[in-house]
């Protein structure tokens, strides 16, 4: 069980996160809505994250696989 961190949303080229089969469990941090420089790909499957996804997130307007 663990979490995303936080400063994943310092990150300033990223093109590709996955995060798929982690076993993440808690919330994903609003702080990712600051990657909107991400190319493409956010990929977050088989996990158990416990609230909704962040509205943040509709900030990564290049991303066109989730």
């Amino acid at each position: 069980m663990g979490a995303v961190p936080t400063q994943f949303g310092l990150l300033t080229e990223v093109t590709l996160m996955r995060l798929s089969s982690n076993s993440l469990s808690s919330a994903l941090p609003t702080q990712l809505g600051n990657l909107v420089k991400m190319a493409s790909y956010f990929f977050l499957s088989s996990n158990s994250l416990s609230s909704a996804i962040p509205t943040q997130l509709g900030n990564l307007i290049k991303m066109v696989t989730y």
